[in-house]
């Protein structure tokens, strides 16, 4: 998945039931990204505006593009995506703690 996902032994430790899917929805999210001609990272944000729990998104900004990518996501509209995106989620439970 990435080269932290590959190397960081805690992630591997805490996260391991839902490795698979993890790379599921890491996939579908890319499927859904690249027909948008946008990021992965403004199809995550558009998807976490979409969810009625989450009032306000916490976004870490340490360069302009990652602002950019921000705010372009409020013009994303994913209602036909969402499957790709969803489908794939298994429940987790807490390890490794």
């Amino acid at each position: 998945m990435s080269m932290r996902s590959d190397s960081d032994s805690v992630l591997r430790r805490s996260y391991r039931q839902g490795a698979g899917s993890n790379h599921t929805i890491a996939d579908g999210v890319g499927k859904v990204a690249e027909p948008h001609g946008v990021s992965r990272a403004k199809v995550a944000l558009a998807w976490v505006r979409l969810q009625g729990a989450v009032t306000a998104p916490i976004i870490g900004v340490t360069e302009p593009g990652h602002l950019a990518d921000a705010l372009d996501s409020l013009d994303l509209e994913l209602d036909d995506d969402l499957e790709l995106i969803e489908s794939p989620y298994t429940p987790r439970y807490s390890e490794g703690h």
